[in-house]
């Protein structure tokens, strides 16, 4: 008798229409609809303006666009944004500066061997952040 591969009918959802292109819309829309309405309500908001200058330290800074205040930031606090990297890929493929948009601040980050004028550090050139 040949390999029988085990039954997965108890594990597949019910179909969700009268048919499967039906069925894969739905349930495509239903996945990505927590990025959908993130994008939309970021769309929807007025963006603050733009920083008149930029912070000249190492990793993110936030501007603050009621006070114009500038603050260190481990990360942009948001939970949806817009942002440009910038690269110097004759010294090193990785990200030298960004900039950020949300619907409530501007941030900005530039990497310490830019502004220190310091080789990059061995090491990977990709990683994620979870």
């Amino acid at each position: 008798e040949g390999f029988r591969l085990p039954d997965v009918t108890p594990y597949l959802p019910e179909v969700a229409d009268s048919n499967i292109s039906h069925h894969l819309w739905k349930v495509a829309s239903a996945q990505v609809r927590p990025y959908t309405d993130l994008l939309l309500e970021l769309l929807a908001a007025p963006f603050p303006p733009r920083p008149l200058a930029w912070a000249l330290q190492p990793g993110w800074s936030r501007y603050c666009p009621l006070t114009g205040e500038v603050t260190s930031v481990p990360y942009p606090e948001e939970r949806c944004l817009v942002f440009d990297v910038e690269t110097a890929v004759r010294e090193d493929p990785r990200a030298v500066m960004a900039v950020a948009l949300t619907s409530r601040a501007w941030y900005s980050w530039l990497s310490p061997q830019l502004l220190h004028g310091e080789p990059f550090p061995p090491g990977p050139k990709v990683s994620l952040v979870s």
